[in-house]
């Protein structure tokens, strides 16, 4: 079984003051990789608990909302990573699939275009 833990880079942004939330992705002793998300929260208990991020539910403004959505899509994430690895032959993982599948992620866009690079256009 993969396991995908979060952790706060110790790195802070010098505008928002928020930090970037860094994932690892490991299974067994083959596969560790490590990834930044590009998705910036408070180094704050109210909203970071050690190696996850605090439902902030009972906190009402803009700062709990941002970062409900972070928390939404930091969700949405590692399931998508969960699922492509599902899919993935395990065997023969590159070294920066956890990099491709979080750009995906965040990008699907740009992944779809990629995808299609190399292949005629579709024509109706």
């Amino acid at each position: 079984m993969a396991t995908i833990e979060l952790s706060l880079s110790s790195i802070r942004n010098n505008t928002t003051g928020r930090k970037q939330i860094r994932i690892r992705f490991y299974h067994g002793k083959r596969i560790d990789q490590r990834a930044k998300t590009g998705i910036y929260i408070l180094d704050n208990p109210s909203y970071w608990d050690g190696h996850k991020m605090v439902d902030t539910r009972r906190i009402n403004d803009e700062e709990r909302r941002y970062h409900n959505e972070c928390r939404n899509k930091i969700e949405s994430m590692c399931t998508a990573i969960e699922e492509a690895w599902q899919n993935e032959n395990s065997e023969s993982i590159p070294k920066d699939w956890l990099k491709e599948q979080v750009s995906k992620f965040l990008n699907p866009q740009k992944s779809n275009e990629s995808e299609r690079e190399g292949k005629p256009p579709i024509t109706l």
